[in-house]
């Protein structure tokens, strides 16, 4: 199975590439005023307007970095609406390795508050935990306001 695997921090993530609808150069993302940690904002998509997750403050307490590999991650969802998308801020975008799911093991350290962090892979690349989008979509929509809004598709 296809990932594409990112770096927040000094540590190594990947999301399934049959989940990902593209992968998009860092752009202006408008702020959304009082929104919680995590929400960075807006952006325009093909004619709508997108809320862009910072997975850097959502895991790891910090923003992606601005740099020329920070990426954002868009991933197709449905709502009560109809489709919609969802961008995810993640440094160092810049790999889709092959990974075999039955590689994933679970951790013995319970991510508490964090049902997206997935089970962990030893790579030759070093250790790669796994966001699983299901659980970050219905998390995503459940702090920002928008429970039951959003679901995985």
């Amino acid at each position: 199975m296809l990932f594409v695997v990112f770096q927040l921090g000094t540590d190594q993530y990947a999301v399934e590439a049959a989940k990902v609808s593209e992968i998009l150069p860092f752009v202006e993302i408008s702020t959304i005023h009082g929104a919680p940690a995590g929400l960075a904002g807006l952006f325009a998509y093909r004619g709508q307007t997108v809320p862009a997750i910072d997975l850097g403050v959502l895991i790891i307490g910090r923003p992606a970095p601005v740099r020329f590999s920070t990426r954002i991650i868009l991933t197709e969802t449905v709502t009560a609406r109809g489709r919609s998308w969802l961008g995810m801020i993640a440094e160092q975008t810049t790999k889709i390795l092959q990974l075999e799911p039955e590689g994933f093991s679970q951790s013995n350290f319970a991510s508490m508050g964090s049902p997206y962090l997935g089970p962990i892979a030893r790579t030759p690349h070093g250790l790669i935990r796994r966001i699983d989008l299901g659980p970050l979509i219905a998390f995503a929509g459940q702090e920002f306001g928008q429970a039951g809004a959003l679901e995985a598709s």
